[in-house]
């Protein structure tokens, strides 16, 4: 089995960090049939703020980008969003598969990365 450099795993990080937001919105708003900046409201992980008058959650939305996401993610606001939004409804569909499968990926690179710097 090949052995992964740290930086592949972080960037594998970054990507599953984007796939896990993703999936986590359309699950959202699936079982929920809300908007996402009433994602970013409810579950607290991220600011929204009013413009134009619409709410906005710039922050999470750079997210939901590899292109855009953050050098340095909000590791603990992604997180968040993913359980809080898995909490919401235990309706098993392939999107709540698919997110489940992310997270446990993710959770296991993090697990690598540690491992390998440790």
């Amino acid at each position: 089995m090949k052995r992964h450099s740290e930086a592949e795993i972080r960037e594998e990080i970054r990507v599953l960090q984007v796939s896990m937001m993703v999936l986590a919105v359309q699950y959202w708003q699936e079982v929920t049939l809300k908007e996402r900046v009433e994602l970013a409201m409810e579950s607290g992980a991220w600011r929204v703020s009013f413009e134009r008058n619409t709410y906005q959650a710039r922050t999470m939305e750079r997210y939901l980008k590899l292109s855009s996401l953050p050098q340095r993610p909000n590791t603990a606001a992604v997180l968040r969003t993913v359980y809080f939004v898995l909490e919401q409804s235990d309706r098993s569909t392939p999107l709540r598969t698919r997110l489940r499968k992310a997270l446990d990926g993710y959770l296991q690179l993090e697990h690598s990365l540690c491992l390998q710097t440790a």
